[in-house]
Formats: structure tokens, sequence, C-alpha cells
């Protein structure tokens, strides 16, 4: 359940006519800060996370789709830490930390811009756990832990990413740019990077678990990144609202 934090209007006494209204509602629905609640309870939210709308990747939607259905939760109920990459607020790594009971929770992320609702969210609900700004995993300097859960960029040409900004009708450079950053992976460079130093943090134990678009990147192209076979886990999953499938790859360290 997703509630809005009120705050002060932004000062736009130097717009007027139609560019003030724009504007205005680009920081009504982005800008403002916001409440997801872990626990689902509007009226009573005991575990809120706090987000901006401009950083919700889809996190809460996954959440109700994939991450809190049985056949996942039941697969990963021995974890005790976890990590989420390309967090954003990390609506997926606070919801697994409540439900499975984690030890710890850490969040990475490239845009530095989360770190703030990341940190305050930790410690209003005085969660175990870090924020680390980096790309994929080159500057995770956490602990080790036993869950990796991500939805890395699903693009890897600059002509997909093109023609998913013209299917979508945004042409504000900001909200490009940001978009860049979530669904833009470039010769699949970040799955690379990341796949080459994910077992590094993993425990003897531990897993990666990977969301993707069905129709943007095939299973087969991750498997082959890891140069050797390991055990994993394939599921496909209906998401409401979305017009792909989606399906996580879990791939097991031993």
């Amino acid at each position: 359940m997703i509630r809005r934090i009120k705050t002060r209007p932004p000062d736009h006494s130097e717009l007027t006519g139609l560019d003030y209204l724009q504007n205005l509602e680009h920081k009504r629905r982005f800008r403002h800060e916001k409440v997801f609640c872990v626990d689902k309870s509007p009226l009573d939210c005991k575990f809120p996370v706090f987000y901006y709308g401009k950083h919700n990747g889809g996190g809460p939607l996954f959440i109700d789709y994939i991450y809190s259905k049985e056949i996942f939760l039941e697969e990963h109920k021995e974890c005790k830490s976890a990590l989420e990459v390309c967090s954003g607020p990390g609506f997926i790594g606070f919801y697994l930390y409540k439900t499975l009971n984690l030890d710890f929770v850490n969040f990475v992320d490239i845009n530095n811009e989360v770190k703030e609702s990341v940190d305050k969210t930790i410690k209003h609900n005085k969660v175990v756990g870090t924020f680390f700004e980096s790309d994929a995993l080159e500057s995770y300097t956490g602990e080790k832990v036993d869950l990796i859960v991500l939805n890395p960029p699903f693009f890897t040409t600059e002509e997909e990413f093109i023609e998913h900004v013209k299917i979508t009708g945004v042409e504000d450079k900001e909200t490009i740019e940001r978009s860049r950053l979530i669904v833009l992976d470039k010769d699949f460079k970040f799955h690379s990077k990341l796949i080459n130093k994910c077992f590094d943090i993993l425990t003897d134990n531990g897993r990666i678990v990977f969301l993707e678009a069905i129709d943007r990147i095939d299973p087969s192209k991750i498997l082959k990144e890891f140069k050797s076979t390991y055990r994993n886990s394939y599921k496909e999953f209906k998401v409401a609202n979305k017009i792909t499938n989606y399906y996580t790859l879990t791939i097991y360290k031993k």
C-alpha cells in the first residue's frame, strides 16, 4: 500500500502559464516523498519504505506478483542476509528483510540520489543494513550475503532504448536520462561485470536471483556469462499492467 507524505510546494515563481502547470504536475508525480507499506496496512503502517516517485522502478508491483509468492519465498526461506542490486529505494530488499526475518540487508545502486530514502527507511525501521553507491558490484565493500536479488537493465543497444523512449512518449530530458540508467545495459556490460564478481560476495550456500523481461534477455545469455555450469532454477511470472512477462533465474554458488 502506498500513501503520500505532504510536503511544502516548490517555488515556481519564475514560471508562467503552461510551463508552470507542466512543471507543477512533474513535481507532483515525481518529487513528493511517498511511502510504501511493506505490511500492506495503510491506516497503521508499521514498516514504511520512503521514496520519491521518480525513483520507483516497479518494485511494489514486482513484490505483489513475484517476491511475495510462496514459490519464491519457500525457495529462499533459509537465507539470513541479502543484497539488492539496482535497488532504487530498496522496496524488494526491505520487503525480504521483513518477510524472511533476515539478519541484515544491503543495497547497491549507481544513482546516489536514492541513498537519502534508503538511509531514512533503515533508520526509521531500525534495519541492519547499508547503502553502497556502485556500478554493478565494483564498489561494494559490505559483508557476504546468502541472497542477491536484482532487476537489472534489460535493453542492450542504444537503438532498443531510443525505440522504448518513442513508444512511451517521454520528452523530458531529465526523465529520459534517468530511464537510461534504469533500463539500458549497453552491450550487456552491466550483466557481465556483475556476474564476474557476484560469487565473491555470496556465502558458500548463496545464490543470485535475476528478474528479467522474457522478451528482452534470454536466460541462456546469462548462463553463458557464468563460464561454468551451476545449479539453477527458472520460473516465469505474469505481472499485471506490464506488456511483457518476466522470469526469475536463480544461480546457486553450490
